[in-house]
């Protein structure tokens, strides 16, 4: 793997510290995976595709994630969602599709 896959596996790294932040079991996940998939795509895989995975797999992370936190004194959840995550489409609350985030 060249020097631009391992930056792209930084990238990774950096947008699932800020996507799940103090959820290691999450993160820990995530990152196993996506090196798990690296290696089997190794094997048969040129270096562009293998790119252009790691490319794909930062941007799901970065748009399409959202890390909610329980709170146990009133039942809910609290959510952080980007600008960026709301401009690329909508928003999904439940079971209820908002066209606008309230």
């Amino acid at each position: 793997m060249n020097n631009t896959c391992r930056y792209l596996y930084r990238s990774i790294i950096q947008s699932c510290n800020k996507t799940f932040n103090t959820d290691i079991e999450a993160k820990l996940h995530v990152l196993n995976g996506i090196k798990n998939i690296i290696r089997e795509q190794l094997k048969h895989k040129d270096e562009n595709d293998i790119k252009q995975h790691l490319i794909d797999a930062n941007t799901f992370i970065k748009e399409n994630i959202i890390q909610a936190v329980y709170n146990n004194s009133t039942g809910n959840y609290k959510v952080q969602i980007n600008p960026e995550q709301v401009k690329k489409g909508t928003i999904t609350l439940g079971t209820k599709i908002e066209k606008d985030f309230p």
